[in-house]
């Protein structure tokens, strides 16, 4: 225990930068059109591999006047699961695929699947 809190202290001295700052770090932009991408480049710590920390890149589009932020943009929240007793609607083809819409309580609720597969009547599938 003596020997976790002198590493953290020897790091808070030296100045080490936090995990979540180099965790996201702009690697490049280029401008093409009207818009510009930036990269940015994401450490993937979600479980411990032995060859080292996962190397992803992130890709954001912006205005073409605009600079690429600094960090980039939050990731969307996943969608509201669809409730147990919700009741099938309608059906809409779109592309290659269907949308199942679902209601409860006077909410919408989408499900995709394929374009050649049934909507279920629950969203139990």
């Amino acid at each position: 225990m003596r020997r976790f809190i002198l590493f953290i202290l020897l790091g808070f001295a030296l100045g080490m930068p936090a995990p979540s700052a180099a965790q996201n770090r702009l690697v490049s932009q280029s401008v093409r059109g009207v818009a510009r991408s930036c990269v940015y480049e994401t450490l993937r710590t979600v479980r411990p591999d032995p060859r080292g920390p996962t190397t992803r890149f992130r890709y954001v589009t912006v205005g073409r006047g605009e600079p690429c932020p600094a960090t980039p943009p939050p990731l969307p929240a996943p969608p509201a699961p669809i409730p147990s007793m919700a009741i099938l609607r309608d059906q809409v083809h779109e592309a290659n695929a269907k949308v199942c819409i679902y209601t409860y309580l006077g909410r919408d609720y989408r499900r995709t699947v394929s374009s050649t597969a049934l909507c279920p009547m629950t969203p139990n599938f």
